[in-house]
C-alpha cells in the first residue's frame, strides 16, 4: 500500500445512514486513491465486519471506526478508532444502543401513520434503519421533494416526527472507546457552532474524560477552519484527523478521501489512530 494513499476516517454504509454497502464502499474508495478507510456507522460495527476481506482483496487497511451521538449543551458526535472490535464491553452497549435505534423507528412510522402518511421504508437489519431511511422513503413517496424538506418538516428535532433516541453522555462515550483500546475523536467541531469560550470550555471537560483528536479536515471546513483547529490540537495535544462524512451521492458534493488532499498525519497520530 502506497503511504500517500489518501485517507478517509469517517464515511458511512447500508448499516447506518449512508447509500453505499461496505463492498461498493470499498470499490469506490480503491478507484478514489483512498488506501486508508474507517466505516464510522452510527452505533454498529456491522459495516466493519462485512467489508474486512473485501477491504484486504482491495489493498486497503479498514480501520475499526465507530460514531456515537451525545449531547453537551447540544448535540455533539464522537468517533472512536483503533478500538479492539470485539471488546465485550463496547459491543454489549452497541447492541444495548441498536435495540434502541429499532424502538425508535418504529416510533416514528407509528407517527406518520396517525397523520395519515403510510411509507415502506427501505429494507434493512433491525437497528440500523433511522430517519434517513424515512427521509428517503417519504422523497419516494412523493411526500416531500427531497431529504432536506423531510428532516425540516417531520424529521429534525421538534417536528412532529422526530423521536429523541437514548444517548450516552460524552464522559460514557469517550471512556467506552479507551476502555476499548481505542481513542476518541470529536466529529466536525465547526458543525458546533461554538464561539471560542464555549468550545474551549466544551473541549477541556471532554480532554479531561480521554478525548484524544479532533477532526480537523472536513469538507465544511475552509482552510482559516483548519488552521483555527490544527492551533487547538496542538494546544491541547491532540491527534488531527480527516474525513469527508461520505453517505453517498445523492447527499455529498465532497468526494471520498477528498478531505485528506493537504492532510500528513505525523508518525505518532499514525500509530494512534492505527494506520501504521
Amino acid at each position: 500500500m502506497r503511504t500517500n494513499s489518501l485517507i478517509d476516517l469517517h464515511t458511512h454504509t447500508v448499516f447506518s445512514d449512508g447509500e453505499y454497502s461496505p463492498e461498493e464502499l470499498i470499490d469506490l474508495a480503491k478507484a478514489s486513491g483512498v488506501g486508508f478507510l474507517s466505516i464510522t456507522d452510527h452505533d454498529t460495527l456491522a459495516g466493519y465486519f462485512c467489508g474486512r476481506e473485501k477491504a484486504n482483496n482491495a489493498g486497503i487497511k479498514l480501520l475499526p471506526g465507530v460514531e456515537f451521538s451525545s449531547n453537551f449543551d447540544k448535540e455533539l458526535h464522537i468517533l472512536g478508532y483503533n478500538f479492539d472490535p470485539k471488546h465485550v464491553k463496547l459491543n454489549a452497549e452497541l447492541a444495548r444502543l441498536e435495540h434502541d435505534r429499532t424502538e425508535r423507528f418504529r416510533e416514528m412510522i407509528a407517527r406518520l401513520r396517525k397523520m395519515g402518511i403510510n411509507i415502506e421504508p427501505e429494507s434493512g437489519k433491525p437497528g440500523t434503519l433511522g430517519r434517513m431511511h424515512i427521509a428517503r422513503a417519504l422523497v419516494r413517496r412523493g411526500v416531500v421533494g427531497s431529504i432536506d424538506e423531510a428532516f425540516g418538516k417531520y424529521l429534525d428535532r421538534g417536528k412532529p416526527v422526530y423521536v429523541e433516541g437514548r444517548k450516552l453522555s460524552c464522559r460514557e462515550i469517550i471512556e467506552l472507546i479507551v476502555s476499548a483500546g481505542g481513542i476518541a475523536v470529536l466529529a466536525h467541531p465547526k458543525s458546533l457552532e461554538m464561539q471560542d469560550v464555549e468550545f474551549n470550555h466544551l473541549l477541556r471537560a471532554l480532554v479531561g474524560y480521554g478525548l484524544k483528536g479532533l477532526e480537523v479536515y472536513y469538507p465544511t471546513h475552509t482552510l482559516a477552519d483548519v488552521d483555527h483547529f490544527k492551533r487547538i490540537c496542538i494546544r491541547y495535544g491532540l491527534v488531527a484527523t480527516a474525513g469527508t462524512d461520505y453517505h453517498g451521492p445523492s447527499r455529498d458534493t465532497e468526494a471520498l478521501g477528498g478531505t485528506s488532499r493537504d492532510y500528513n498525519p505525523s508518525d505518532s497520530e499514525r500509530i494512534a489512530l492505527g494506520l501504521i
